[in-house]
Order: structure tokens, then sequence, then C-alpha cells
């Protein structure tokens, strides 16, 4: 018998890891208003960070969060630097922007499997779990979710009610691009 209550939860958890993966989507078109499609690399890369700090330096996973939140941020700035504003200065148009993200893409994706391997690999970090009711639970779960809804409300907030995000700030912002 289908534990329903089990697959809706985990439902729930899948769907976070796809709002955390939004979230950066969309700040990211939100700032450029051109689509990142090596955006999943830059996140690929970052989780492959932190696995080599957690699971092959020994350093634990608050490390690994760090290493995978920098790994990930300074991929982005030199992409930015090297790729991106280079080619909007020679007038790219959206679709050469495209493009070349879908490149950049292809060019990530074949890094990371090169220097860690085409195999699957797993943290070994062991989360206790409980359960409520018919639900198995996890702390890792729960965290992620919650963190999931908390970055896309923050998210929201700095989208539709700040100036921070304004459309005269995204005007300025692709200008700096060229």
């Amino acid at each position: 018998m289908v534990n329903w209550a089990q697959v809706l939860f985990n439902s729930g958890v899948t769907g976070s890891l796809y709002l955390i993966s939004a979230v950066g989507l969309t700040l990211t078109y939100r700032l450029s208003h051109f689509p990142n499609f090596a955006h999943a690399e830059f996140m690929t890369l970052g989780t492959y960070m932190g696995y080599f700090v957690a699971e092959q330096l020994g350093l634990g996973f608050p490390f690994a969060f760090v290493a995978a939140f920098l790994a990930s941020g300074v991929l982005g700035s030199l992409c930015y630097k090297g790729v991106f504003q280079p080619l909007a200065r020679r007038g790219a148009t959206i679709i050469h922007l495209m493009v070349a993200t879908i490149g950049l893409g292809l060019v990530i994706r074949h890094s990371v499997g090169e220097v860690w391997g085409w195999s699957p690999l797993s943290f070994k970090v062991v989360w206790s779990s409980f359960d409520v009711g018919p639900v198995r639970v996890s702390g890792l779960w729960l965290w992620l979710i919650f963190a999931a809804l908390v970055m896309a409300g923050i998210m929201h907030l700095a989208l539709a009610k700040t100036k921070g995000l304004s459309q005269n700030n995204m005007i300025k912002f692709r200008h700096d691009l060229v």
C-alpha cells in the first residue's frame, strides 16, 4: 500500500530543491534580462566543491556550505567579467548571450565530470530521522523546506517591494554590463 502522506512530504522536499533553483534563476534573469542556461551547472559546481570540502578534505558540512557558496559566486563573477561583459561590449544580442551560456554550461559540466568523474557521489552525513504519524522526516529535509520558503519570501520582497532591484537599477546594471 502506498503511503500517500510520505509521497506528499517527499514531493515537498523535492519541490524545495526546485524552489531554491528557481529563486537563483529568477534573480539572475531579473538582473541580466537574458536566460542563463548554465545556471544548473553553477549549482552543480557548488555542490561538487561542497563535496570536495566535506568528504575529500574532511572539513565537515558547515565548511561545505561556505565552499559551495563561494565557488558558485566566484564562478558567476568570473563568467560575468570574462564572458558576458566582453560579449555585451561587442554588441552581442540576447541570442548571442544565450548561446554563450549554453557553451559555458557544457564547459562547466564536462570540467566537473573530468575532475570528479562521471559516477554518482554522495555525502556521508547522517541526519537523524523521526516519524510524524505515517511520515518519516529528517532534520535536513525540514531545514531544506524552511530555507527554500525563506529564500523565496526574501526574493519576493526584494523584487516586488523594494527599490533595491527597481527598474532604474536594472537599467544601470545592464548599462554596467556593456
